[in-house]
């Protein structure tokens, strides 16, 4: 790949209808909301990233907490949870494509045929409305306070520190409103000690089928990991027994360390130098 592809290629696709389109949801969005977008490259993801969190500060769009880079499944990266200030926060997700610079993913390959879309409060309130959710009484407090002082919920925290993973997701079984849980969630983070920056009420898809979750970005110690939820008419809030992923713990899903570096390993990424990535963000520029 010569000099003038790639440079030529990062300010193409800068221009693109994809990132246009994704610059003004993160205009429109708000914050509580998400937006998944995928695309091609055969940068590695240090590059890339650097790349994209340069552009979003051309726009004005400064990066206000770190992001996690991980391989979420066989055959695929993600820049996972970009954040730039005042905005949604979104991933990136990527597939190697030899000697693309980096373009679009093909929609047909994207999520629900899109290569970008998004989440949003709206588009919750929908969600909730398809389960019949139980009163909240004393009975119930009870139970949800005891869910959050449980080895189940403190584990998360444990692992999420473990540095041979980079995501978790938390799983529970509940019939409780997750906009209540939402309160009783942040009230445990304080008691724990840990400072809340958002949680942000989203979807997942497992196995061809969405689920809903709570994610949790934390401010200080500056982590994240999701709590997702099954709706079980007669359990109140306790971990998960169903398996919502295809394998593993029901209760807990981790994504390690060694499968990003599995799949990095797998195909020969561009690393770009500093110069390299100066280069590209002044033709984004011009």
């Amino acid at each position: 790949m010569t000099d003038l592809d790639y440079v030529q290629g990062c300010a193409t696709y800068f221009r693109s209808h994809q990132w246009q389109h994704l610059s003004e949801l993160l205009s429109r969005v708000e914050q509580r909301g998400h937006i998944h977008l995928f695309v091609n490259t055969s940068f590695h993801p240090h590059s890339l990233e650097r790349l994209v969190k340069g552009c979003l500060e051309l726009q004005g769009r400064e990066i206000n907490r770190g992001n996690e880079i991980l391989s979420p499944r066989p055959g695929w990266g993600t820049l996972h949870g970009i954040h730039p200030r005042g905005t949604p926060h979104f991933d990136m997700n990527w597939r190697f494509r030899q000697n693309v610079v980096l373009e679009p993913l093909e929609e047909a390959d994207g999520e629900q045929g899109k290569n970008i879309l998004f989440w949003d409060e709206g588009f919750m309130d929908v969600v909730y409305r398809m389960y019949e959710w139980r009163p909240l009484g004393m009975a119930e407090e009870r139970q949800i306070e005891a869910y959050f002082d449980s080895p189940h919920w403190h584990g998360g925290f444990d692992l999420i520190r473990d540095p041979a993973i980079v995501h978790i997701h938390v799983n529970v079984e509940t019939s409780i409103h997750p906009r209540v849980l939402e309160r009783f969630a942040a009230e445990a983070i304080a008691h724990k000690g840990w400072r809340l920056h958002r949680i942000v009420p989203n979807v997942f898809r497992s196995q061809g089928i969405y689920h809903g979750k709570l994610m949790l970005l934390f401010e200080e110690p500056e982590y994240s990991f999701d709590m997702s939820w099954i709706y079980s008419p007669e359990v109140v809030l306790a971990p998960c027994r169903r398996q919502i992923f295809p394998e593993g713990d029901a209760q807990y899903m981790t994504v390690p360390q060694s499968d990003l570096d599995a799949l990095l390993a797998r195909d020969p990424y561009r690393v770009l130098s500093d110069e390299e990535i100066r280069r590209c963000l002044r033709s984004v520029e011009m």
